[in-house]
This record gives C-alpha cells, sequence and structure tokens, in this order.
C-alpha cells in the first residue's frame, strides 16, 4: 500500500467513526498508520477495517487492523485449553497405533517441542497445568513474532 492510500484510509476511518482528525496531528497520525499498515494490501486493510468497525463500538487502532490481519492470514490461536485436548487426542491415537489426520497449529508444536519427549505422557490435572502454563508462554512469544514489523 503506498503511503496516499494509507492517508485516504485514516480519513475514511476518522470519518466512519465521527472523529475529527486534527490538522496538527494528520503527519504523526498518517505516519503510524503507515508504519504498521503499509506492508499490506489497501484492499486487505480497508476490508479488515470495515470488519472491526462493523463489531466493535470504538474506531480500530492500526495495531488492532494489523493483528486482525494477520491473524486471518495465520489463524486464530487455539486456547490452552484446546491445546491440551488435542494433545491428548494426539496422544491417545499415538499410543493406540491409529493415525486421524488432525490439524496442529504450530504454537501446539513449538509447545511440546519446548516441553519434550514426555509431553505426549502428560496426563493428571498438575501435567495439564504444567502444558498450559508453557503453552501460554509459547504463544505469546509466537505473537510478537508474528506482530513484528516487516
Amino acid at each position: 500500500m503506498t503511503n496516499t492510500e494509507c492517508n485516504d484510509i485514516v480519513k475514511r476511518a476518522y470519518a466512519a467513526h465521527n472523529q475529527t482528525l486534527l490538522r496538527a496531528s494528520i503527519a504523526d497520525v498518517n505516519k503510524v498508520w503507515f508504519d504498521l499498515l503499509g506492508e499490506f494490501e489497501e484492499t486487505v486493510v480497508y476490508n479488515t477495517f470495515l470488519e472491526l468497525t462493523t463489531y466493535s463500538v470504538y474506531m480500530p487502532t492500526p495495531g488492532n487492523i494489523r493483528k486482525a490481519i494477520i491473524e486471518k492470514q495465520v489463524g486464530r490461536i487455539p486456547t490452552g485449553l484446546a491445546a491440551w485436548g488435542t494433545l491428548q487426542k494426539l496422544a491417545r491415537n499415538a499410543h493406540s497405533g491409529t493415525y486421524e489426520d488432525i490439524p496442529v497449529h504450530p504454537v501446539l508444536k513449538m509447545t511440546v517441542e519446548e516441553v519434550g519427549h514426555q509431553a505426549y505422557e502428560l496426563h493428571t490435572n498438575g501435567d495439564r497445568e504444567l502444558f498450559i502454563d508453557t503453552y501460554m508462554k509459547v504463544c505469546e512469544r509466537y505473537q510478537r513474532e508474528q506482530l513484528k514489523l516487516q
């Protein structure tokens, strides 16, 4: 997206929420929006803005828009409990010798690598808490990496 296209999106965003874009801050606002969203296509940015605007009372920030675009591209990260359930299903299949094509999010793969080979042996409530704590830390690192500016 070009700087001019980004400036147009900023104007439309402020207009959509009946916000006044002050002359003194126009350059700064446009720069921040371009810095965070300039690597994406104009239509992707604007369509994501419209989606977020439809479901939110407040105007989405460029950071919220960036996060939503990346989430669409990468896929939503499963919750800790959902990841635990997937791990348990994988472990059951491995132990019974059956194969089932189960989609595994990269964060779950990274967590299993971090926990080590004993990940497939976890089954108690304490094990679940350990796994979910580790999963949440890995999830934070993954999100920070995904949201980095290109």
